[in-house]
Protein backbone atom coordinates (compact mmCIF):
# COMPACT_ATOMS: atom_id res chain seq x y z
CA UNK A 1 0.00 0.00 0.00
CA UNK A 2 3.31 2.08 0.81
CA UNK A 3 4.05 1.94 -2.69
CA UNK A 4 0.77 2.69 -4.17
CA UNK A 5 0.43 5.82 -1.65
CA UNK A 6 4.02 6.81 -3.11
CA UNK A 7 2.31 6.68 -6.76
CA UNK A 8 -0.75 8.72 -5.93
CA UNK A 9 -3.09 6.11 -6.35
CA UNK A 10 -4.41 5.68 -3.39
CA UNK A 11 -4.69 8.18 -0.23
CA UNK A 12 -1.84 8.20 1.73
CA UNK A 13 0.70 10.65 3.75
CA UNK A 14 4.16 11.29 4.37
CA UNK A 15 6.03 11.30 7.35
CA UNK A 16 8.96 13.19 8.63
CA UNK A 17 11.20 11.26 7.25
CA UNK A 18 9.33 11.05 3.85
CA UNK A 19 8.33 8.09 3.64
CA UNK A 20 5.34 7.49 2.19
CA UNK A 21 2.22 5.03 3.74
CA UNK A 22 -1.53 5.04 3.33
CA UNK A 23 -4.07 3.90 6.09
CA UNK A 24 -5.72 1.80 3.66
CA UNK A 25 -5.03 -2.08 4.02
CA UNK A 26 -6.34 -4.64 1.26
CA UNK A 27 -8.57 -6.49 3.32
CA UNK A 28 -10.71 -2.96 3.05
CA UNK A 29 -10.30 -2.57 -0.10
CA UNK A 30 -11.79 -6.45 -0.51
CA UNK A 31 -14.52 -5.62 1.80
CA UNK A 32 -15.64 -2.27 -0.13
CA UNK A 33 -14.92 -4.28 -3.59
CA UNK A 34 -17.64 -7.07 -2.17
CA UNK A 35 -20.03 -4.05 -0.59
CA UNK A 36 -20.10 -2.28 -4.01
CA UNK A 37 -21.00 -5.76 -5.58
CA UNK A 38 -24.11 -6.07 -3.65
CA UNK A 39 -25.36 -2.94 -4.25
CA UNK A 40 -24.89 -3.33 -7.95
CA UNK A 41 -27.29 -6.24 -7.36
CA UNK A 42 -24.50 -9.24 -7.88
CA UNK A 43 -25.67 -12.68 -6.55
CA UNK A 44 -23.78 -14.76 -3.67
CA UNK A 45 -21.63 -16.57 -6.75
CA UNK A 46 -20.81 -13.15 -8.53
CA UNK A 47 -19.44 -12.03 -5.03
CA UNK A 48 -17.93 -15.11 -4.30
CA UNK A 49 -16.52 -15.43 -7.85
CA UNK A 50 -14.67 -11.74 -7.70
CA UNK A 51 -13.44 -12.33 -4.07
CA UNK A 52 -12.15 -16.19 -3.85
CA UNK A 53 -14.74 -17.28 -1.29
CA UNK A 54 -15.49 -20.96 -1.39
CA UNK A 55 -18.58 -20.27 0.80
CA UNK A 56 -21.79 -17.73 0.49
CA UNK A 57 -21.29 -16.70 4.39
CA UNK A 58 -19.00 -14.10 3.37
CA UNK A 59 -20.84 -12.88 0.78
CA UNK A 60 -24.18 -12.59 2.87
CA UNK A 61 -21.96 -10.63 4.94
CA UNK A 62 -21.64 -8.17 2.00
CA UNK A 63 -24.90 -7.96 1.13
CA UNK A 64 -26.23 -7.70 4.48
CA UNK A 65 -23.56 -4.37 4.63
CA UNK A 66 -24.64 -3.30 1.31
CA UNK A 67 -28.92 -2.78 2.53
CA UNK A 68 -27.44 -1.30 6.09
CA UNK A 69 -26.08 1.57 3.71
CA UNK A 70 -29.06 1.78 1.76
CA UNK A 71 -31.65 1.82 4.61
CA UNK A 72 -28.84 4.35 6.11
CA UNK A 73 -29.47 6.30 2.54
CA UNK A 74 -33.03 6.00 2.73
CA UNK A 75 -32.84 7.55 6.29
CA UNK A 76 -30.70 10.66 5.05
CA UNK A 77 -33.31 10.89 1.74
CA UNK A 78 -35.81 11.10 4.50
CA UNK A 79 -34.12 14.09 6.98
CA UNK A 80 -33.05 15.72 3.90
CA UNK A 81 -36.79 16.35 2.30
CA UNK A 82 -37.92 17.09 5.72
CA UNK A 83 -35.69 19.99 6.19
CA UNK A 84 -36.31 21.24 2.49
CA UNK A 85 -39.79 21.34 3.20
CA UNK A 86 -39.55 23.42 6.62
CA UNK A 87 -37.24 25.59 4.67
CA UNK A 88 -39.68 26.45 1.96
CA UNK A 89 -42.05 27.30 4.89
CA UNK A 90 -40.36 29.85 6.20
CA UNK A 91 -39.24 31.80 3.33
CA UNK A 92 -41.94 34.67 3.04
CA UNK A 93 -43.79 35.15 -0.77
Amino acid sequence: MARLAKAGQVRGQQDENGACSSPLIFHGLRHARGVEIALAGGSGAEIMAQLEHATDQQAKVYRRQANRRKLADAGQDRVDNVVKLKAAEVKPG
